[in-house]
């Protein structure tokens, strides 16, 4: 598999390649396909396949390991605007320190807390069942608060291209509260019930009590 393309004044290109893996994986079998296949079917052609080759950005090969922990959240369900999409990312950088994305588009403006300015100001933080991200741009304020039952969120072992394996911890029903603020005006508020996914993930995940999650998820 081979492909570039080019956006932005960025390149990306992708030279990959894989092996079939297993005997496909027939969901019915050979009657009920039969049966089933003018109307509908479910194949999985290869199941387990190995990939190798490269991805490359700008002439610069992409890494093989993910960050080592972050805070992310997502919400494009908002009440009062069905058109507002927000992303929110907090990760560490090579330096050491931790920066902290905040991006909001909706039908009034458009606000990009990704500058230098930005990332020296935004912050990010969470808990059991809460997640709360600041982006500042210019006059402008972006506060999400993000909650969720902890029987709601699930835990996955995610594994790296370097095989490195990692815990994360992630909720697609969270409630978000959005709060967009600009000087002494009045605060625009945005609101999701039950829509918004987040997780947490990291090596290492000390400093809350993540058995009560585990415990909240075993319950009945």
């Amino acid at each position: 598999m081979r492909g570039e393309f080019t956006t932005a004044g960025h390149e990306v290109s992708w030279d990959l390649s894989y092996e079939s893996g297993a005997e496909p994986h027939f969901y019915y079998d050979g009657l009920l396909r039969c049966l089933a296949e003018r109307r509908n079917s479910v194949t999985i052609p290869n199941p387990k396949v190995h990939f190798s080759g490269s991805v490359t950005i700008d002439d610069r090969p992409w890494g093989t390991a993910q960050a080592s922990r972050w805070l992310w959240a997502h919400c494009c369900d908002f009440e009062e605007d069905d058109s507002a999409v927000l992303e929110l990312l907090s990760a560490p950088t090579p330096a050491g320190t931790t920066a902290t994305f905040v991006l909001l588009r909706s039908q009034e403006l458009t606000l990009p807390c990704n500058n230098l300015g930005s990332l020296l100001r935004n912050r990010a933080a969470a808990g059991l069942g809460w997640w709360r991200f600041e982006g500042v741009r210019r006059r402008h304020r972006v506060v999400a608060d993000l909650r969720v039952d902890p029987r709601d969120v699930l835990r996955f072992v995610y594994t790296a291209p370097d095989y490195q394996a990692s815990e994360c911890w992630n909720a697609q029903v969270a409630d978000c509260l959005l709060s967009v603020r600009e000087a002494s005006k009045a605060p625009k508020i945005l609101r999701c019930f039950g829509r918004a996914p987040a997780e947490i993930h990291g090596g290492n995940l000390e400093g809350i009590p993540y058995h009560l999650w585990r415990q909240a998820s075993a319950a009945p």
